[in-house]
C-alpha cells in the first residue's frame, strides 16, 4: 500500500513540476495557464488517489475518491481547452473575437465537466459496496446501476481526447511550419497512447478480470502530459517569443521599430516609432500595417529584406519621409514568424541636400567673381603662378596616396594645406582643418579582426569622398585618424554645415561580416589664420581640439581655443604629480553609505578615492582616474584602494559592525591584469575579513570592452565568495548579453535614469523594468544617485533593496562614517 501510494504521490509531484515549469516560462500566454491548470488538476487527482491507497477504512477511501471527482472531471476539459488555444495560436489577431463567442466556447468546453461533478458527486455518488480492499490498496468496482450514467464518463473522456487529437491533426495539416508538424506528432502519439492504455486499464480490464486493479487513469495521463512537456522543451512551444526578444534589445534605439506578424498586423512598436508617427502604443498594436505605410510600398517594405526610402503616414495624416529597413524574423527551424521594420526620419537629410545645393550655387558665384578679377591681376601674379606650378610638380613627384584607402596621406595633406595658405594670404577667405578620429575603433579590431577593421576604414573613406570630396581635401593621417581641409568664407555657417556633413558619413550603420555596426566620430577643428598660420600648427591645434572632445565622450566636436593648450599642459603637470602622489600616499578614502530603505539602517558603503593634492587640495577621481588609466598607475591606485578599504572594514568589524559590505570599483586595466585575483586573495588573508563582506563593482563600459576576457576572471573572483555588482546598469546596449553570461549579485541602476523620476515616464518605465529583470534573476537592486524624497518613494514602491545617494549622505571621510555608524 505504501509503495502504491508513493507511486501516485510521485506522479502528482511530476504533474505539478511540469505545470509550474511551463507556467513560469511565459506567464502571460493563455495556453501556458491552461496547461498549468490541467497539470494541477491531475496532480490533485493523483494526490487524492494516493490518499485512497493509504486509507485504513473503506469510509475514508470512499471520501478521498469522492473528492477526486472534482479534479478528474475538470482535468480533461482543461486539456482540451489547452489544445484548442494552442492550435489556434498561429499569429492571427484576436481583436475581433466577441465576448459572447468566448463565453459560449468556454461553456461548451466546461459544461460536461460540471455535469460530471453533479452526476458522480451529488446524484449518483459511489457506495461502500463499490470499494474493495486489494493487496495494492483499494479498487473501485463499477457495479451496474444505470446504463446512461455508468457510461457517461467513458463517453466524456473519449470525446474530449479524440477532439484533442483531431484539433492537433487539423493544425498540422494547415500549418506550413516544420516545427509545428514535428511537435504535433509528439503530442498526438502520446495522446493516442494514453487513450489506448487508459481505455484498456480503466474500462476493458475491469469488465474481463476477476482481480480488480487500482485506478490507473491518472497514471496513464502522464503520457500526454510528458509528450506536451517534451514538445515544450525541444520545439520551444509556448516559449518562442521573437517579438519580445527583439523589442527588449531594440526598444532604446533612435530608429523607429515596428514588428509585424505573418498577417501584416502590427504586434509591437518602440517609443521612437510612437514619437515619429504621433501615435500611442495601444493605438498601433493590432492595426494593419497598411494604416501607417503607403499602400504602394507595403509589398516592397515587408516582403523582402531591403533598405530604401519610403513615406509613412502619421496620426495627423501627413506623409513622413523615412529610410525604411525590413528584415524577416525566423525561428530556429527556419520558419518565418514575422517582419521587423526599422525606419528613420530623413527630413533633416533632405535639408542637408538643399544646403549642399546652396553651397554649390555659392561656389559657382565665387568662381565667376574670381574669374572676372583675373583680368585685373598684375604682372606679379606670374611669379606666384610659377611657384604654384613648381609646387604642384613637387606634389606629383611624391607618393601622394594612402595605400589602404586611396586618400591622400599626411605628407600630401601638408602640401595641400601650405598651398592653400599661400593662395589665401591676401584673401578674406579662411581655411578650416578638421581632425577626425573614429570612436572605439579598437573595439572593431578586437571584435572582427584587423582585416575587417581595414574594410571599415575603406568604407568610411569612400563615404567621405562621396560626401565631401567635391569641395574639400581629404587625407588619412594615420591609424583611424582622418584630416579634412576646406576653404570657407562665412565662417560660422560653413563650419557647422561641415560638421553636419562629416557626421552624415556615420549616420547609417556599416555592414561588417554580415552584421550592422553603428560608428561615430570625434572632430577637432582649427581655423587659419585665426588659430595659426603654419601647416604644422594648424594640424597640431586640430588634434589638440580633437583630444579634448574625446574626453567628453563619443560623437563630439570641439573648436580649438588657446586655453586648450593650457589644459593639455595642466594635464601633463597633473600626470607628473600623480606619479609622486602614489609614492607619497597623498590619497584618502571617502565612504558613501548604502541604506536599507525600509529600516533606514546602513547595510554597507562604497569606498571612493580622493586625492589630497598638496597645492590644489582635494581632487575628484573624475579628474585623475582617467589620467591614471592612460598609464599603469591605475594598477597601483586600484591595489591601494582595495587594501585600504578592507583594512578599514576590519576596524569596523572589530568595533562590532559585522554585517557591513564594502564595495570597491575596478577598472578595465585591473580586470585585464592577471594579478587582481591574487591581490584579492592576499588582502582577504591579511585583513581576515570574510570574502562575502567585499563587493567588486564593474561598470558596463568595462564589460563591453572586455566581455570575453572578463567572464573567466570574474568567475574566479566570485568563486572566492566575493560579491559582484554591475555599476551604471542600463547605460550600454550590451546589458542583456552579458547578464546571461555572468554570475552576479547586484545591479546598480544608473543615476542617469534615477534623475528622471518625476520628470520622464520613459526613465521610470526603464527603472521598473530593470527591477523586474533583477528580481527574476535573484539579484539585489541598488538605486544610486537618489537625491529627493520623490525618487526615494518611487524606488521603495517598486521594492528596490538598497538606496545610495545624497538624500541620505554624501561621500564622507572615515571619521564621519564611523560617527554615522555609532549614531545607529
Amino acid at each position: 500500500m505504501l509503495i502504491t501510494s508513493a507511486v501516485y504521490a510521485l506522479a502528482g509531484l511530476s504533474f505539478l513540476i511540469m505545470g509550474l515549469e511551463t507556467f513560469r516560462s511565459e506567464r502571460r500566454q493563455k495556453a501556458n495557464i491552461l496547461f498549468f491548470l490541467s497539470c494541477g488538476s491531475l496532480a490533485l487527482w493523483s494526490g487524492l488517489v494516493a490518499g485512497v491507497m493509504l486509507s485504513e477504512t473503506v469510509e475514508r477511501a470512499l471520501a478521498y475518491r469522492q473528492f477526486a471527482v472534482l479534479f478528474w472531471s475538470f482535468a480533461y476539459s482543461f486539456y482540451l481547452h489547452f489544445i484548442i488555444v494552442l492550435t489556434m495560436s498561429d499569429g492571427r489577431s484576436g481583436r475581433n473575437v466577441s465576448v459572447i463567442r468566448t463565453i459560449l466556447k468556454t461553456a461548451v468546453i466546461y459544461t460536461p465537466s460540471v455535469f460530471s461533478i453533479y452526476l458522480y458527486y451529488f446524484k449518483e455518488p459511489s457506495t461502500l459496496e463499490e470499494m474493495v480492499k486489494i493487496p495494492l490498496g483499494w479498487a473501485y468496482l463499477n457495479l451496474p446501476r444505470n446504463l446512461l450514467w455508468d457510461n457517461y464518463f467513458l463517453v466524456f473522456y473519449l470525446v474530449y481526447i479524440i477532439a484533442s487529437i483531431f484539433a492537433l491533426m487539423f493544425w498540422k495539416r494547415r500549418s506550413t511550419f516544420q516545427r509545428v508538424k514535428k511537435m504535433v506528432n509528439v503530442i498526438v502519439w502520446s495522446t493516442v497512447g494514453a487513450l489506448v492504455v487508459g481505455t484498456i486499464t480503466d474500462f476493458l480490464l475491469p469488465l474481463t478480470s476477476e482481480n480488480p486493479l487500482p485506478p490507473l487513469g491518472v497514471l496513464v495521463s502522464l503520457i500526454p502530459i510528458i509528450g506536451v512537456r517534451v514538445a515544450i522543451t525541444k520545439y520551444k512551444i509556448l516559449q518562442l517569443n521573437p517579438f519580445g526578444m527583439v523589442k527588449d534589445i531594440l526598444r532604446n534605439m533612435k530608429e523607429g521599430l515596428v514588428l509585424v506578424n505573418l498577417n501584416s498586423i502590427i504586434t509591437e512598436v518602440n517609443p521612437e516609432a510612437e514619437k515619429l508617427l504621433g501615435y500611442k502604443e495601444n493605438e498601433l498594436k493590432g492595426v494593419p500595417v497598411s494604416e501607417i505605410v503607403q499602400v504602394s510600398t507595403i509589398s516592397q517594405s515587408i516582403s523582402a529584406d531591403d533598405s530604401s526610402e519610403h513615406e509613412m503616414i502619421t496620426k495627423s495624416g501627413e506623409l513622413l519621409p523615412v529610410m525604411l529597413t525590413s528584415e524577416t524574423l525566423q525561428d530556429p527551424w527556419g520558419d518565418p514568424v514575422g517582419t521587423m521594420m526599422l525606419f528613420r526620419d530623413v527630413t533633416a537629410f533632405r535639408n542637408i541636400h538643399q544646403e549642399l545645393k546652396k553651397s554649390h550655387d555659392l561656389l559657382e558665384k565665387r568662381v565667376l567673381e574670381r574669374t572676372s578679377r583675373l583680368a585685373d591681376i598684375n604682372q606679379n601674379l606670374e611669379s606666384e603662378i610659377v611657384k604654384r606650378i613648381q609646387m604642384e610638380e613637387k606634389i606629383r613627384s611624391l607618393s601622394s596616396k594612402d595605400q589602404l584607402t586611396g586618400l591622400g596621406n599626411r605628407r600630401v595633406f601638408i602640401e595641400w594645406l601650405e598651398k592653400e595658405l599661400f593662395e589665401t594670404r591676401n584673401s578674406r577667405d579662411k581655411l578650416a582643418v578638421y581632425c577626425i578620429n573614429i570612436d572605439a575603433f579598437s573595439m572593431v579590431n578586437n571584435t572582427f579582426g584587423h582585416l575587417q577593421g581595414d574594410v571599415l576604414l575603406k568604407k568610411i573613406a569612400e563615404m567621405m569622398k562621396a560626401i565631401l570630396g567635391s569641395y574639400a581635401y581629404i587625407a588619412r593621417s594615420e591609424g583611424d585618424d582622418f584630416l579634412v581641409l576646406r576653404r570657407i568664407s562665412d565662417e560660422a555657417e560653413s563650419l557647422f554645415a561641415d560638421v553636419d556633413l562629416i557626421r552624415s558619413v556615420f549616420k547609417d550603420p556599416f555592414i561588417l561580416s554580415g552584421r550592422e555596426i553603428t560608428i561615430t566620430a570625434t572632430i577637432g577643428i582649427s581655423i587659419a589664420p585665426d588659430d595659426a598660420q603654419t601647416s604644422d600648427s594648424l594640424i597640431k591645434n586640430a588634434e589638440i581640439a580633437m583630444a579634448v572632445a574625446r574626453k567628453e565622450g563619443h560623437d563630439q566636436y570641439e573648436f580649438f581655443k588657446p586655453e586648450l593648450k593650457n589644459s593639455v599642459n595642466e594635464e601633463m603637470q597633473l600626470s607628473n604629480d600623480l606619479y609622486q602622489a602614489v609614492e607619497k600616499e597623498e590619497f584618502e578614502l571617502y565612504f558613501q553609505p548604502q541604506i536599507d530603505p525600509l529600516t533606514a539602517r546602513i547595510k554597507g558603503m562604497e569606498a571612493l578615492i580622493r586625492w589630497n593634492h598638496p597645492a590644489l587640495g582635494i581632487i575628484s577621481p573624475g579628474v585623475f582616474i582617467p589620467i591614471s588609466e592612460r598609464t599603469t598607475l591605475i594598477l597601483k591606485i586600484g591595489e591601494w584602494v582595495l587594501r585600504k578599504a578592507c583594512q578599514q572594514l576590519r576596524v569596523w568589524r572589530d568595533q562590532g559592525y559585522t554585517n557591513l559590505v564594502i564595495a570597491v570599483n575596478v577598472s578595465i586595466k585591473q580586470l585585464a591584469n592577471e594579478r587582481l585575483y591574487n591581490q584579492i586573495v592576499q588582502v582577504l588573508e591579511e585583513t581576515g575579513i570574510p570574502a562575502s563582506s567585499l563587493e567588486i563593482e564593474l561598470t558596463e563600459s568595462v564589460l563591453i570592452q572586455k566581455t570575453s576576457d572578463a567572464v573567466g576572471e570574474i568567475s574566479r573572483i566570485r568563486n572566492l565568495g566575493v560579491q559582484i555588482a554591475i555599476d551604471d546598469f542600463g547605460t550600454v546596449f550590451s546589458s542583456l548579453n552579458y547578464l546571461k553570461m555572468l554570475s552576479l549579485d547586484r545591479l546598480k541602476i544608473a543615476r542617469e535614469f534615477v534623475v528622471g523620476i518625476g520628470n520622464s515616464p520613459v526613465d521610470e518605465a526603464i527603472i521598473s523594468s530593470m527591477i523586474v529583470l533583477g528580481r527574476s534573476m535573484d539579484l539585489e537592486i541598488i538605486g544610486e544617485g537618489v537625491e529627493t524624497k520623490e525618487q526615494l518613494d518611487f524606488l521603495i514602491a517598486r521594492s528596490c533593496d538598497t538606496i545610495q545617494g545624497y538624500y541620505y549622505s554624501r561621500p564622507i571621510p572615515v571619521d564621519d562614517m564611523t560617527a554615522l555608524l555609532e549614531s545607529q
